[in-house]
């Protein structure tokens, strides 16, 4: 009788070695019984002994059946026995909440819900009795809530939207977030959809955002529908804002349905101007919260910079210099307007802006060598002028600087005064020596998106007035510059952004500039108006043009950004 004791004891350890740290994982016969009840004395389930004992074997929970209440176990004879202890039992708290197994097993229960310990380190499935399954769903309830892990409940009266409105938001979370802040895709597609639950204007914020953007790739009538949720998100935005301050949780909402209707607005054909109010609005929230220091789901930064943005910019790609000596020629070409009595501070802000933004780009060459080569000799890949420009390109760039958050205040990187100072010839001709540098261009032209996000409103408004002449000129060189610069800077998550209405927002500023009796505006924009020549060429062959189409172009066909022509047609 002893060596059969001691055989099963073994047997029992062996198993428990094999199934240590198994997770404890629900039986097929639980999740189909799950509402019956169950006890630890009556199961159910009709099983015969014989099949319940080779189940047992099965999952390792083989032990020896145990001794009568009366009679003390046989010793074997290497292994003496007190006496005293076989008699005596060894008192503990009666446990009443505890699962099948243990009481089973007639052990002390950790009552740890869904799985307790001893069922977790033998690997078996824990079951509690259905009585006691709303006890033990309180008490973690109560557990996670005290628990300094963020965590948001499920609103209780959800609110009632259509089949359209659930196609919407599943597109939202595969294909339509955001994708700013840099490094947030988490945020958008976990967080906030969590949120959405307890406010209504988020919601309504995310699919008014995703119908917009499903309506740039395909003719869709949920567009009318995604104004519809705009316009209820407003005003719920309104509400918020008259509730001012808010606490933590709802400050980041409303950051994040700022974010949204900025990036709707710019699916929108009209909604330039309504792209920068929401971006003011992003910046604002954004302030304060980095001066309260409320802590949520964004992390706002003064500076932007990751690892993903750093290798982007210094793998930077080649850039037709001499569409980027026409930038430059075409914005130094109106600078002699920025002198009248009547221009203000942010047109000449903007102004020195753009400059940096392009002249970072410029590459020295010699006198021999002409950086503006026929058309014919840019149309091979594998010329001398592209073998040359590579060869500069490999040059080692400065060390990264920081890059200015576009929607929080900041010191600007160069001024107008600096600008004159340097002079026109300084401007156009680079100087022997001259290393590109991609982080100082892109610095300059995060900080044109400072200017019309924290610079003030009456100021951004006459800019964008169609009446200002000197602003609409500005602004299309803003837009050209942007789309040209842009593409081979973002990251992978903005290339399939849709540019259809930004190229219509530049059309009708183009359009805005309009000759008068004393003076012939649109000299200044032909640059711009051919830049657009092509982009409106490439939007007529592919309805939902991206970003990550231009960067293509610019990289195989620069040649057609200067001839004002679309090129091959698009994938």
């Amino acid at each position: 009788m002893g060596t059969q004791f001691e055989s099963q004891q073994r047997t029992m350890m062996f198993a428990e070695n094999i199934f240590e740290g198994w997770l404890s994982m629900p039986s097929m016969e639980a999740l189909l019984n799950d509402g019956t009840e169950m006890s630890s004395e009556h199961s159910t389930t009709t099983i015969s002994p014989q099949s319940q004992r080779q189940e047992d074997i099965a999952f390792g929970i083989t032990q020896a059946d145990p001794p009568a209440r009366n009679e003390t176990p046989k010793a074997s004879k290497n292994t003496p026995v007190d006496d005293a202890a076989g008699r005596k039992r060894r008192g503990h708290t009666k446990s009443r909440l505890g699962c099948i197994s243990c009481k089973k097993r007639k052990i002390k229960c950790q009552e740890i819900w869904p799985s307790c310990t001893n069922c977790v380190k033998r690997g078996c499935a824990c079951r509690y009795p259905t009585v006691f399954k709303h006890t033990q769903h309180d008490r973690i309830v109560s557990e996670v809530m005290s628990s300094p892990r963020q965590f948001v409940k499920l609103s209780e009266t959800p609110k009632m939207f259509s089949a359209n409105d659930m196609r919407l938001f599943h597109h939202f979370l595969i294909a339509a977030h955001p994708c700013i802040p840099i490094k947030h895709e988490s945020v958008w597609i976990q967080d906030m959809p969590t949120f959405s639950h307890h406010y209504d204007y988020l919601m309504h914020a995310i699919l008014a955002l995703a119908g917009s953007h499903l309506s740039m790739f395909i003719d869709d009538p949920r567009g009318n529908m995604a104004l519809s949720h705009r316009q209820t998100a407003i005003k719920g935005l309104e509400e918020a804002f008259a509730r001012w301050p808010p606490k933590a949780d709802e400050a980041h909402v409303m950051l994040a349905t700022s974010y949204l209707l900025a990036f709707q607005a710019g699916y929108m054909p009209d909604g330039f101007l309504d792209n920068i109010l929401s971006l003011r609005g992003c910046a604002f929230l954004s302030q304060f919260i980095l001066s309260n220091r409320l802590e949520g789901a964004f992390s706002v930064e003064p500076n932007l910079h990751s690892t993903g943005l750093e290798l982007k910019l210094r793998n930077f790609p080649s850039l037709d210099q001499t569409l980027v000596r026409n930038a430059l020629r075409s914005t130094v070409h109106f600078s002699h307007l920025l002198e009248a009595d009547t221009t203000q501070d942010i047109e000449k802000a903007l102004f020195a802006q753009l400059v940096e933004s392009i002249r970072p780009l410029c590459i020295y060459f010699p006198p021999s060598e002409s950086p503006d080569p026929p058309a014919s000799s840019r149309s091979s890949s594998t010329g001398s002028w592209e073998c040359s420009l590579a060869s500069r390109l490999a040059t080692p760039l400065p060390s990264p600087t920081n890059i200015n958050n576009p929607i929080l205040p900041g010191d600007l990187p160069v001024t107008l005064n600096e600008v004159i100072a340097r002079g026109r010839g300084f401007i156009e001709d680079i100087p022997p020596g001259h290393v590109p540098d991609p982080f100082r261009a892109l610095n300059a032209l995060m900080s044109t998106l400072v200017i019309l996000t924290t610079w003030p409103q009456d100021a951004v408004l006459h800019l964008m007035s169609p009446s200002n002449k000197l602003g609409m000129i500005t602004m299309a060189h803003f837009g050209a510059i942007r789309i040209i610069v842009t593409p081979l800077s973002a990251p992978e998550s903005a290339l399939n952004t849709p540019v259809k209405a930004m190229i219509e927002w530049c059309e009708k500023i183009i359009d805005a500039v309009e000759d008068d009796e004393n003076i012939k505006w649109s000299q200044y924009v032909e640059w711009p108006a051919t830049i657009f020549r092509t982009l409106r060429g490439y939007l007529n062959q592919k309805h939902g043009l991206t970003l990550g189409d231009i960067h293509e172009r610019l990289v195989k066909d620069a040649a057609a950004f200067l001839e004002g022509r679309p090129g091959c047609i698009l994938r």
